[in-house]
């Protein structure tokens, strides 16, 4: 039977310190699930000590009863560290079976909901970002509440995909004929490759669009806090060229997550990319001793086929090219009316 409604409860943080010390054990305890709250949360707490942190940033728990150290959902409404709105995201460590029960989902929403409304304004909420049974629910909800209606299309619909030491397929990389490479951390004299990559990434991620100037800004970040990789090209006459980058900007104890891949346009089809990327899980995998390396990656995206050659699979257990039509890690953002909202980025 599902918990009463009235049991149900809603807990609101404005500080990300008592959040973390709340849930922290959950989030340790299901790091993948949690993977974009949990590296954001503690990069809150830091930003916080130092005086940092901007005031947009919101928490909700929504517990069952007694379960408040172990809520059934968290909510986060936040800016990243460029000062950025971010989507709404939601977790949970809850199986896929649960989340997908109306009786037991609907409720529990309609709290968190009903608490979003109360706290923030509701051009804040311009997109939403969680496994698709939350975001579509959430979506329906909110529109009901505000009155204002979603995108018709989504913003992005995703499979998690996940590379262990098990998985992992460690093959010799090979030659571009008469050119070399190499793969590594990116460095100060790349900024304006780097940022040229990022401005092309996000071009191919509307409606969250970056400036020359936003992408040089978020390339100068990447590069100072040492979390993009770039492959070089090296031709005999040539100026050495970046190829692709790959961008690693959550990580907790156990996981890090992928969140940006692209490639110069002029090195398609050289499998560039799929170096730079086993190359990178590599060293998170083996040096770094990450248990998972986890990425979202679209549902009709090409580049699956990339992660599959590099030991990517989707939480079932299949391969990333079999799996478009599995409900299991199937994560979707869906956005709301962008003549009534304020759009952010991520």
């Amino acid at each position: 039977m599902p918990i009463a409604t009235t049991q149900i409860e809603t807990r609101v943080f404005r500080s990300a310190v008592p959040l973390l010390n709340a849930c922290q054990p959950l989030f340790k305890g299901s790091p993948e699930q949690y993977n974009i709250i949990y590296p954001q949360t503690a990069q809150a707490v830091r930003q916080e000590i130092d005086g940092t942190l901007g005031d947009d940033n919101l928490w909700i728990t929504c517990s069952s009863g007694a379960q408040v150290s172990a809520p059934d959902l968290v909510l986060s409404c936040n800016e990243d560290s460029h000062g950025n709105k971010l989507p709404i995201f939601i977790a949970s460590s809850l199986p896929m079976a649960t989340l997908s029960n109306t009786d037991f989902l609907m409720p529990r929403l309609q709290r968190l909901v009903a608490t979003l409304y109360d706290e923030i304004s509701r051009t804040r909420v311009f997109s939403v970002f969680a496994v698709a049974p939350i975001t579509i629910a959430f979506s329906q909800l909110w529109t009901e509440k505000t009155g204002i209606p979603r995108e018709l299309q989504p913003y992005y619909s995703a499979t998690y995909a996940r590379c262990t030491k098990q998985s992992f397929r460690n093959k010799q990389f090979t030659i571009l004929g008469d050119t070399s490479y190499d793969l590594r951390l990116a460095e100060r004299n790349d900024v304006d490759a780097v940022s040229d990559l990022c401005h092309g990434f996000a071009l191919t991620s509307p409606p969250f669009i970056l400036t020359p100037q936003k992408a040089c800004e978020e390339a100068e970040f990447l590069i100072n806090h040492k979390q993009v990789w770039v492959h070089t090209i090296n031709r005999p006459g040539a100026k050495e060229e970046i190829a692709s980058i790959v961008a690693v900007t959550r990580e907790s104890a156990s996981v890090s997550a992928i969140t940006k891949v692209f490639t110069n346009p002029r090195w398609r089809g050289k499998r560039c990319a799929e170096r730079l990327v086993r190359y990178v899980t590599k060293i998170l995998l083996y040096k770094h001793n990450k248990e998972a390396v986890v990425l979202y990656v679209g549902r009709e995206n090409a580049a699956r086929k990339v992660y599959q050659r590099v030991g990517f699979t989707a939480p079932s257990g299949q391969a990333l090219c079999d799996d478009q039509g599995s409900n299991e890690g199937h994560w979707l953002e869906l956005g709301f009316d962008r003549e009534q909202v304020v759009l952010g980025h991520w």
